[in-house]
């Protein structure tokens, strides 16, 4: 099987976290839009899950999956 974690690194010190995630985006979508939704989610969980502040959340975009036909 494949890891779920294998898109995602996270540094965490003791008062401050940094995520970046590699994703894969479906055709057709805004990748704008996903990303930012994205970050302010990743943001607002961790912040509130943990506390700490989030500095940065770096998303890269793998591939884009086309629709099968």
């Amino acid at each position: 099987g494949t890891s779920r974690t294998r898109g995602l690194s996270v540094d965490v010190g003791e008062q401050q976290a940094a995520a970046d995630i590699t994703v894969n985006v479906a055709y057709g979508r805004s990748i704008p839009q996903l990303t930012k939704a994205m970050r302010e989610h990743i943001i607002e969980r961790v912040q509130n899950l943990t506390g700490l502040e989030v500095t940065e959340v770096n998303i890269q975009v793998n591939d884009v999956i086309l629709p099968e036909s």
